[in-house]
């Protein structure tokens, strides 16, 4: 009897131990049924909102630069259009009335199918102040700089390019410096002595062994465009002065300054300095950076107008190599 409850107590014991195990098997397990749908979660939505909107982007600029470039070429000019306009350009236009391109890189478009009609002078403006009348060429709906915030007159189109025909009020122009630089002016270098510079030719030389050493009527490349103007090269220590002994002076004096050729931009960078002085007294000046492209200044004589003086310009710069210098102004009313 003895033996058996014994036994009854092991088997009791046994089951009692195997039941706590099951239970403690059960417990530890419950857990991690329950993480076990967080694991094979799916991944976070932000990941994934990223992806659909970066996919989204892409495909809209494909879009955008399909149909841009479709747009483009269904509204490109033709040769045929810009021979069109430039033919009624040329059958009513006058020899002394501007022409203009925009936007800027059409310029050769226009100008060949121009042709021979538009003559040097019309293609080295500074600026068309002085015109009653400019024509404009134009694709794209573009407009030249120089005709802001006017409204053509009339207007009509050949294909895709565009005629505009405006009618303003010219400045009044009493002495162009530019046009009258052979004829009418005088070139000196001042330095510790006064030296005049000899006209020969269409070129004032200050000294013949440095042939840099000159002024006179030149055509610029400022900005890839050229431009007329008077060329003067300083001279270390020294000043450059083109005078002009009879002028009428206006209220003002509207010119443009500019370094000559894109190398000698690149091979040095020091400012030049431009004075503009009436009876010997500076009204005004500016330094010009390297970095400018042609620039426009202007400087008040209002307290000299319609008097006649004396006008000159001095050019000077702290270091002269490769300042081939240029400017070009007006005397206007």
């Amino acid at each position: 009897m003895n033996t058996r409850d014994d036994d009854n107590d092991g088997l009791q014991l046994e089951s009692v131990s195997e039941s706590m195990y099951r239970m403690q098997d059960s417990q530890e397990l419950a857990p991690a049924r329950q993480r076990r749908p967080t694991l094979e979660a799916a991944p976070p939505r932000a990941p994934r909102i990223f992806c659909v909107v970066l996919l989204a982007a892409v495909i809209g600029m494909i879009t955008w630069e399909t149909g841009a470039t479709l747009i483009q070429h269904n509204d490109s000019a033709t040769t045929e259009d810009w021979k069109k306009a430039a033919e009624k350009v040329r059958a009513e236009r006058k020899p002394t009335e501007p022409v203009l391109f925009a936007p800027h890189w059409a310029d050769p478009l226009g100008r060949a199918a121009m042709g021979p009609s538009l003559k040097l002078d019309m293609l080295t403006l500074s600026d068309v102040d002085r015109y009653p009348r400019v024509w404009q060429l134009s694709i794209r709906g573009k407009r030249h700089p120089w005709l802001k915030g006017l409204a053509p007159a009339r207007t009509f189109t050949e294909g895709q390019v565009r005629v505009d025909v405006f009618d303003k009020k010219p400045a009044e122009v009493l002495f162009d410096f530019t046009r009258s630089m052979l004829k009418a002016a005088k070139v000196e270098r001042q330095g510790r002595d006064l030296k005049r510079c000899p006209r020969r030719g269409k070129r004032f030389r200050c000294d013949p062994r440095q042939g840099w050493n000159w002024a006179g009527p030149h055509m610029a490349e400022v900005g890839h465009r050229p431009y007329r103007c008077i060329f003067v090269h300083p001279v270390d220590r020294h000043v450059m002065r083109v005078k002009f002994p009879a002028v009428k002076v206006g209220r003002s004096i509207v010119g443009y300054t500019g370094i000559d050729d894109f190398e000698n931009r690149k091979r040095a960078k020091l400012p030049v300095l431009l004075t503009v002085t009436v009876n010997r007294k500076a009204v005004g000046s500016v330094e010009h950076k390297n970095d400018w492209g042609w620039r426009r200044f202007t400087v008040d004589t209002s307290k000299h107008a319609g008097q006649t003086h004396e006008v000159s310009f001095e050019i000077a710069a702290r270091g002269a190599f490769a300042r081939t210098f240029c400017f070009s102004a007006e005397a206007r009313k």
